[in-house]
C-alpha cells in the first residue's frame, strides 16, 4: 500500500504580517499534483490543517477545494486529524456525511477511537485516527472509563495510554497497523513556529505508548524527521519561521509492504517563496543586491555595519520587496551582554511569566501562584480551541 503524508499546513498562517495563502495554494496544487503522478492509494494529513481555530474563509475555501479534487476527481481515501491550532468541532463539521466519501476525519478525541480498514493485495490494513487532545481533555472524555487509581491524566504520555487502550480491542490481530495523530514525541526536535501543546505539563508522549503499530505518523514537529524506528513526521510543506530556513521541505511516501515494514521517500516542494537570512553590511547590499539570491524571497537581513544607518528598511525594501525584517548585528560587549539574553520567542511561557513577576516585585513566583497561572493560562489555550 502506498501512502502520502504531509501535516502541518496552517492554512491562513500570517509570516511577519505576509498573508501566505497565496504561498499555500502553490503547495497544495503540487500536493494534489503528486497525489496523482505517484498512484498512492491513500492520502494522510496528520493535523494543523488550518493555523487558527477560526479559519480565514479563503483558507477554508483552499482546503475545501484540495479535498473536492482528492476524493471526487482523484478517488483517494483521506484520513485527517485536527492537530493543536484546529479547531476540532469546526474542522469536522459533516464528518458523518465525508465518512461515506471516503474522507475519514476525525476533530474530537473520543472513547470510541475511529480505525478505519483498507485493502491491498497483502490483507487488511487498519488506521487508527488519534486527534490531538492535552490531558485535561482525555480525562474528561474517559472518565467514566478510568480504573479505580487512574482517574488522573496528567500527562499527554497518560493521555496517549489510556486512548491506546480504548483502541487496542479494535486492532484485529492478522492487519497492519497504520496510527494517525498529533502530538510531540520524545526524541523530536521542535523549532521555533512550533506552539507549544501544553503549559505546566509534561507535553511529550513517550514512544512506548505506539507498540501495537506498524507505522506512527505523526504532525506537530516542522521539521521532517524520525523519531525512533517507527514514528514518522513530514514536517510542514512551507517555511514558517527563519529558524527553519535551512529545512528541506517535502511531502512523504510510504509503501507499506507485506509484513508491516515500510520504504519511505521524500518529494521536495518547489515553494514559491523562499524563507532566508542575509548578514552583510549595508554598503554591499545597495551596490549589489542580485549577489545575495532571489529579490523576492521572504528575508531577514543582519546588518554589520559598526556606523549608524539610516532608514535602513525604507532602502533595504526598495531592492527587497518582501524584506520582512532588518537587525543590526551586536558589536559592542554591553550590546552583546543584551543579545546573548534568552529571545521572548524562545522561553516557555511561564518562563516569560515568572521572569516579569520576579522583574516587577523582586521575589520568586510562588507555587500556588504558579499552579493559578497555569491553570488559566491552559484554560485560554482550551478557549481558542473551543474545547472544554
Amino acid at each position: 500500500m502506498r501512502l502520502l503524508l504531509s501535516a502541518d499546513w496552517h492554512l491562513g498562517r500570517l509570516f511577519h504580517h505576509i498573508n501566505l495563502l497565496d504561498d499555500q495554494a502553490v503547495m497544495v496544487e503540487q500536493f494534489l499534483r503528486v497525489a496523482k503522478e505517484e498512484a498512492v492509494d491513500a492520502v494522510i494529513l496528520a493535523g494543523d490543517i488550518y493555523d487558527r481555530a477560526i479559519a480565514h474563509p479563503d483558507a477554508v475555501s483552499l482546503f475545501d477545494e484540495a479535498l473536492a479534487k482528492l476524493s471526487l476527481d482523484l478517488h483517494k481515501p483521506v484520513f485527517i486529524v485536527a492537530g493543536n491550532h484546529d479547531s476540532p468541532k469546526r474542522l469536522a463539521f459533516a464528518s458523518r456525511l465525508l465518512h461515506q466519501s471516503g474522507v475519514h476525519l476525525v476533530g474530537e478525541l473520543d472513547n470510541h477511537p475511529t480505525v478505519v480498514s483498507l485493502e491491498d493485495k497483502h490483507g487488511p490494513v487498519q488506521v487508527a485516527l488519534w486527534p490531538y487532545a492535552e490531558p485535561a481533555v482525555a480525562q474528561q472524555v474517559f472518565k467514566d472509563d478510568a480504573k479505580e487509581g487512574q482517574d488522573t491524566i496528567r500527562t499527554m504520555t497518560q493521555a496517549a495510554q489510556v486512548w491506546m487502550q480504548a483502541v487496542r480491542s479494535k486492532l484485529q490481530p492478522q492487519a497492519r497497523h497504520l496510527l494517525v495523530g498529533h502530538a510531540f514525541a520524545v526524541g523530536g526536535e521542535v523549532c521555533e513556529s512550533e506552539r507549544p501543546l501544553t503549559i505546566g505539563t509534561v507535553d511529550a508522549v513517550s514512544t512506548e505508548v505506539f507498540s501495537d503499530f506498524d507505522l506512527v505518523l505523526l504532525g506537530h514537529l516542522h521539521k521532517a524527521q524520525k523519531v525512533g524506528s517507527k514514528v514518522r513526521y513530514p514536517g510542514s510543506p512551507l517555511k514558517y519561521s527563519f529558524s527553519e530556513e535551512h529545512h528541506k521541505k517535502s511531502f512523504t511516501i510510504f509503501d507499506l509492504k507485506k509484513d508491516g515494514s515500510f520504504e519511505e521517500q521524500r518529494l521536495a516542494v518547489d515553494a514559491k517563496h523562499d524563507v532566508r537570512s542575509l548578514q552583510a553590511p549595508m554598503k554591499d547590499l545597495l551596490a549589489d543586491p542580485d549577489a545575495f539570491g532571489p529579490k523576492h524571497d521572504y528575508l531577514h537581513v543582519v546588518l554589520t555595519d559598526e556606523e549608524p544607518v539610516w532608514d535602513a528598511v525604507g532602502k533595504l525594501r526598495n531592492l527587497f520587496p518582501n524584506l520582512l525584517m532588518v537587525e543590526r548585528k551586536m558589536l559592542d560587549i554591553s550590546q552583546q551582554a543584551l543579545a546573548d539574553r534568552p529571545h521572548f520567542k524562545e522561553v516557555d511561557t511561564m518562563v516569560m511569566v515568572e521572569s516579569f513577576y520576579k522583574a516587577m516585585t523582586q521575589k520568586e513566583l510562588s507555587e500556588d501562584d504558579r499552579n493559578v497561572i497555569v491553570a488559566e493560562l491552559n484554560q485560554l489555550e482550551r478557549d481558542k480551541r473551543e474545547v472544554s
